[in-house]
């Protein structure tokens, strides 16, 4: 009996470790998702602003 105890805690200490890993792994993945986020959020206003200079500038050009 010892040794089926001794097995099932060693087993629950491996299960709470990877339990702690994992947790650890999803919390810096939704860091990194917030950062990659907030990335493409500025990103897509530089395309925004290049786009509006851009139309503006075409919309400069002298008619054929």
């Amino acid at each position: 009996m010892d040794d089926s105890l001794q097995r099932l805690e060693e087993r629950i200490e491996r299960a709470v470790t990877l339990i702690v890993s994992l947790r650890s792994e999803n919390q810096q993945l939704r860091d990194r998702l917030n950062e990659l986020e907030s990335e493409k959020l500025a990103l897509q206003q530089k395309i925004d602003g290049a786009r509006t200079r851009l139309e503006m500038l075409v919309d400069r050009l002298p008619a054929e």
